[in-house]
């Protein structure tokens, strides 16, 4: 039983800018946030966004986010070294539209994870990680407003400490995701 509390807070800016032509843009945000003790975190994130002509969208996606350790975490003083989980991500996505009602997209990722929090042996502990993958989607908007994406994903996770996979992360990933309005443009019902 640990009766504890932090305060925590957080800012957040974005802002959409058009480069030389209406074609490309930038996307940019940053964000801080400080938790508890720990020291604060900057996360920026940015987007170029190329739309070559109509229906094509180039993208190259940079980002980085942050997780402390929650009460659980840091419940036992056996802990109380456990960091805060940090990752940077990139990649880079083409976007492809087929007709009115069908898109498709291929991307590439890079994930770069650093203190990834585990219960391992008894005891939480701090490992780093990183991943490279692709994905290939196919979304749909229809006429009547049900919306449905499916996707594979092909990746490799490894733990860079020892340079071992990781257990329960797949290298092989089928989604499939369903919407449809219940209330046009209010309430939604998915799958």
């Amino acid at each position: 039983d640990v009766q504890a509390s932090r305060r925590n807070y957080g800012i957040f800016g974005q802002g959409v800018f058009t480069i030389v032509t209406n074609r490309l843009h930038l996307n940019a945000g940053v964000r801080y946030d400080k938790y508890g003790h720990f020291d604060p975190s900057v996360s920026p994130r940015a987007a170029l966004i190329y739309n070559p002509c109509e229906q094509s969208t180039v993208k190259l996606i940079y980002g980085t986010a942050f997780r402390d350790p929650n009460f659980l975490e840091l419940s036992d003083p056996r802990f109380q070294d456990i960091k805060p989980e940090k990752i940077a991500s990139y990649e880079i996505v083409y976007e492809q539209g087929i007709n009115q009602y069908l898109r498709s997209s291929v991307s590439g990722y890079y994930n770069r994870m650093d203190d990834l929090i585990d219960f391992r042996n008894g005891i939480f502990t701090n490992f780093d990680a990183e991943t490279f993958g692709t994905e290939l989607a196919l979304n749909g908007k229809w006429q009547n407003g049900i919306e449905t994406r499916v996707s594979y994903t092909l990746q490799h996770t490894e733990n860079r400490d020892n340079d071992n996979g990781l257990v329960d992360s797949p290298t092989h990933m089928i989604k499939f995701n369903a919407s449809t309005p219940l209330l046009k443009d209010k309430i939604f019902a998915g799958l």
